[in-house]
């Protein structure tokens, strides 16, 4: 095990957690609509405010895993040797977006009535708070790990998304709800990596 693969460990199994937290709640929510198929209860009733944060944690994730790759060659330094405090802000974005998951996420196991709606608001300012903590994390990402400049356009992207996510962490007001989670998913649209394939070519 070389040196990458050992401190990607803690990062891969919180992806891995929150991806398997995202299918089992797909895989619920099908068994339990089919369940209650000729019922005229509805069990689990969605949101698509909730259902496009769901999905924007799901490639926020992927975005994090994939871009992780290229630290497999980081140096800091002459030495290419990693400090803890670096460490500890790779692994932030992901300990942030698994917790966003197990907020979002309400407990599937028993056949009781779930609005998503209801969910969603009561839970909103916690989940929006881990979602700017991820950003909070790439803004630093930017200047400390890839070395962008404080107005190069990534980190001002980032500094931009921010300052639109925190007044979500105060607010339940549902427009600004569905306004923000459309910037959010453009966002990470806008996110999507320039080049779909990874090489072992660093140089």
């Amino acid at each position: 095990m070389d040196l990458f693969e050992h401190l990607s460990l803690i990062p891969f199994l919180l992806v891995a957690l929150g991806l398997i937290k995202i299918i089992s709640a797909i895989a619920h929510y099908i068994e339990t609509s089919n369940k209650f198929r000729e019922s005229e209860v509805t069990p689990i009733k969605l949101y698509w405010v909730h259902t496009l944060f769901i999905a924007g944690c799901y490639f926020a994730l992927m975005l994090y895993w994939w871009n992780s790759y290229q630290f497999n060659d980081y140096s800091s330094g002459e030495n290419r040797s990693w400090t803890f405090g670096e460490y500890m802000l790779y692994m932030t974005p992901g300990i942030f977006l698994y917790l966003a998951l197990e907020i979002a996420i309400p407990d599937l196991k028993g056949d009781e009535p779930i609005d998503l709606k209801e969910h969603y608001y009561s839970n909103s300012s916690e989940m929006w708070a881990t979602i700017a903590g991820v950003t909070a994390s790439a803004v630093i990402f930017s200047l400390l790990l890839y070395g962008n400049d404080v107005l190069s356009v990534a980190t001002l992207g980032r500094l931009v998304l921010l300052l639109i996510l925190i007044p979500m962490c105060f607010t339940r007001n549902e427009k600004v709800h569905k306004v923000t989670i459309v910037i959010f998913m453009l966002a990470m649209a806008y996110s999507v990596p320039d080049s779909w394939s990874l090489t072992n070519d660093f140089t």
